[in-house]
């Protein structure tokens, strides 16, 4: 086919394909040579990361297996700080489907994690949620040892929780009030809040949130400091 004749040409003809929108995010991207963290995106496009929704479908469509599952790794903390969680959870849905079992573990229990949060947050479908996250819990033991996602690290309680076992998850986010990772302990610490609270246990609760606020202050992350 004459598009394929030359790279040049390969190129032109997947650009002419682009809205508007989709332009400016990639060239706004081509500042980066080797990749980039979520944050440094962010600064650089400026809002336009709405565009990356429809780059999962379209890695979906190509079957670009992997790069639909990093995409969704990489999302899924924006989707829902940034209100998007019906669409975190469609697209997730999207990149899993394709996926099935067949890709990278680690990949996968991120990628379940997103799906089965932004289920709960975005659609209200408990028991998909609630699916999504055992697989999470079976990759994440399959991967004990290795370095996990702060989104896996917590999908154990989140399911015991999402599921109304509140002794189980209060003593799933015991061992994470230490985690090396600060936005974990700090989760963890808001989550055992809200079992407090829930329990009639104000005082024990309002403890938690006030280690949990720190915590997220020597983190940085804003969010935190407003939920605590």
């Amino acid at each position: 086919m004459p598009r394929h004749q030359t790279l040049r040409v390969v190129v032109e003809w997947s650009w002419d394909l682009l809205d508007p929108g989709e332009r400016a995010l990639a060239a706004r991207l081509a500042v980066f040579a080797g990749g980039a963290t979520l944050e440094a995106a962010e600064r650089v496009c400026e809002g336009d990361l709405d565009v990356l929704g429809r780059l999962v479908r379209w890695a979906c469509e190509a079957a670009e297996t992997d790069l639909a599952l990093r995409l969704v790794g990489g999302l899924g903390w924006y989707w829902w700080l940034s209100g998007h969680r019906l669409e975190g959870a469609q697209r997730s849905a999207e990149a899993l489907t394709l996926a099935g079992d067949d890709a990278d573990p680690a990949r996968l229990a991120l990628a379940h994690a997103v799906h089965g949060i932004r289920s709960a947050g975005g659609e209200g479908n408990l028991g998909q949620a609630g699916r999504s996250l055992a697989v999470t819990v079976r990759y994440a033991r399959d991967l004990h040892g290795a370095a996990q996602h702060p989104l896996v690290a917590i999908a154990v309680p989140i399911m015991s929780m999402f599921s109304g076992l509140q002794e189980e998850a209060e003593s799933q986010l015991e061992p994470l009030l230490g985690h090396p990772d600060g936005w974990v302990a700090a989760s963890a610490r808001i989550f055992r809040a809200h079992l407090y609270f829930n329990a009639g246990r104000s005082e024990e609760g309002e403890a938690d949130l006030l280690l949990a606020l720190d915590e997220f202050r020597t983190v940085g992350d804003r969010w935190g400091w407003e939920t605590a």
